[in-house]
């Protein structure tokens, strides 16, 4: 009796159908994001103000496989990395505040 039940639940959606929904989800998650999002990370910025700075690190894009693999090799992220060379090169520690 149990091997001639069939499953249940729904057909599959066609193509179509599939990618509506994902369409929707993605404009409902953009939605949510500008309605939540932005002011949640604004507040998370303004209360940690001062305690971290996020400087940019600007590389050209053609040094990037040299960089992914020196990262690889190391173990260390890129903000260890920069921290240890200037730490290294110049003597300033800048992992710990003054």
């Amino acid at each position: 009796m149990a091997d001639e039940k069939k499953k249940g639940g729904r057909p599959p959606l066609s193509p179509e159908e599939r990618e509506a929904r994902r369409k929707a989800k993605v404009k409902r998650d953009n939605d949510r994001q500008k309605e939540r999002g932005y002011p949640a990370r604004k507040n998370y910025v303004e209360r940690h103000r001062g305690e971290i700075y996020e400087p940019k690190l600007r590389i050209p894009a053609a040094n990037k496989p040299e960089l992914e693999q020196l990262l690889a090799e190391t173990g260390l992220t890129v903000t260890q990395l920069f921290v240890g060379a200037v730490k290294e090169k110049y003597g300033i520690d800048l992992s710990e505040p003054k």
